[in-house]
């Protein structure tokens, strides 16, 4: 909408960063296609902000057409050995539990199914 913005009507920081960001290619594996660039999204939303100032009808998500997020692979942090047997500790008490509580009038059962006739074991 309205044509192409001219790099001399940015603001000079604006610019520079804009001109930064196109110029830079990413590492190599980061993206299937040569031709991609990394731009942040504070820079397009600095850019929005700039153009929506100026009176330009141009919404963020236009700026964006085209365009695909990047989002950079979270690194775990190691586990803690420590935290990780204490962990272990509580799963085995909790199915232990369980199990108790599961198997607690087993043998009350037993006894119970011996007193009534044709019911109890050979």
């Amino acid at each position: 909408p309205g044509g192409e913005l001219e790099p001399e009507q940015l603001p000079r920081k604006l610019r520079a960063e804009l001109e930064t960001a196109l110029g830079k290619k990413p590492k190599s594996g980061d993206f299937p296609s040569g031709s991609a660039r990394l731009v942040s999204f504070r820079l397009i939303r600095d850019l929005h902000q700039y153009l929506r100032e100026r009176g330009s009808p141009l919404y963020l998500h236009e700026l964006l057409e085209g365009s695909e997020i990047y989002l950079p692979e979270v690194v775990k942090p190691p586990r803690n050995p420590e935290l990780v047997a204490r962990l272990e500790k509580i799963k085995i008490q909790l199915a232990n539990e369980e199990y108790k509580r599961i198997t607690h009038n087993v043998t009350c059962q037993v006894r119970a199914c011996s007193s009534v006739p044709g019911l109890s074991s050979p």
